[in-house]
């Protein structure tokens, strides 16, 4: 096709010969430009729609990550192929903001801190790990330090103490049953957590609110 367009040029006079190419660069820039416009026209979603279509799709994959993160399997692939949609979909929908991934790691960290706030017992954190979606203990480990500060040893052994320590001042319980209710072997175990954290023994921190039971009580 261009080699037949040169020999009619080539037959043609010099002005008339100028003529047509400009002619012909003036039809040719007309048609890409018509071009470029469709495709932007083809192109650009109306920004109330998209923002609607992001905010939809944030909203049922926060759903999905609440209700289905204690299965292991949940991964941003297999959220996309609930929504129906694609990974990159998923993933311009969260732009800006906490990735997919990101946040089932948090929500498996958070219902762990939980189960852990319970007082259960160390040899239970392996089994919490797998309960929340963690295949591997040593993850967890090191995923709940970053999100906590703590290991969830310290946090199980925090949330122990700190239960014992309320139930202390607030009620009439005997200190040996408090301690076995906080998940404690014996009394003294629980009596040199509070020595360590606090100084106390178990009756000095009591004694500290005298009252408190009794105002519980009215």
């Amino acid at each position: 096709m261009i080699r037949g367009w040169q020999q009619r040029l080539e037959r043609l006079q010099p002005a008339d010969r100028e003529l047509l190419t400009a002619a012909s660069l003036v039809g040719v820039d007309r048609y890409l430009g018509a071009m470029a416009g469709l495709l932007l026209r083809t192109a650009v979603v109306r920004p109330g729609t998209d923002v609607e279509q992001m905010e939809s799709i944030r909203g049922r994959t926060d759903t999905i990550i609440f209700e289905q993160a204690a299965d292991p399997l949940l991964s941003p692939v297999t959220i996309a192929a609930q929504l129906n949609i694609s990974l990159r979909q998923l993933y311009r929908a969260f732009s800006g903001t906490e990735s997919p991934a990101a946040r089932i790691r948090r929500r498996r960290l958070e219902h762990a801190a939980e189960l852990l706030a319970r007082r259960a017992a160390p040899s239970q954190v392996e089994r919490i790990a797998q309960e929340c979606g963690f295949v591997s203990a040593e993850y967890f480990s090191r995923a709940f330090r970053r999100e906590f500060g703590l290991s969830p040893q310290a946090w199980l052994s925090a949330s122990r103490l700190r239960w014992a320590k309320h139930q202390l001042r607030v009620s009439q319980a005997s200190i040996s049953d408090i301690a076995l209710a906080a998940g404690y072997s014996e009394q003294s175990a629980l009596t040199r957590a509070l020595r360590r954290e606090c100084g106390q023994t178990p009756a000095a921190w009591r004694r500290a609110t005298p009252n408190a039971a009794e105002a519980n009580r009215q």
